[in-house]
């Protein structure tokens, strides 16, 4: 299993993403990792971000949606409160 992806703190991610023999799922310091694989492999993880990115709904991966933030893909919650400072300039993508 390897860290993949990190969550909202970079410096010290706390929870994420992993890959590993089994796929792609989630991890996190209280539960490593967190059940089994989301995805079996990167492939169908990879194919899924492509849907979710062109065809919609913006919630087909799970709560996080994409968007956009000043030029920049934000995969996230909308209501998240990472946005406080950046709210009105988030657009979704869907």
């Amino acid at each position: 299993m390897v860290p993949w992806l990190t969550g909202d703190d970079e410096d010290a991610p706390l929870q994420g993403s992993y890959i590993g023999a089994r796929g792609v799922g989630k991890w996190s310091f209280e539960d490593n990792p967190a059940g089994a694989p989301d995805y079996p492999s990167m492939a169908v993880y990879l194919e899924s971000v492509h849907r979710t990115l062109d065809v919609g709904p913006a919630n087909l991966m799970g709560s996080d949606v994409p968007g956009v933030v000043w030029g920049c893909l934000i995969w996230d919650r909308p209501q998240g409160s990472w946005l406080t400072d950046a709210a009105e300039h988030w657009s979704p993508v869907h």
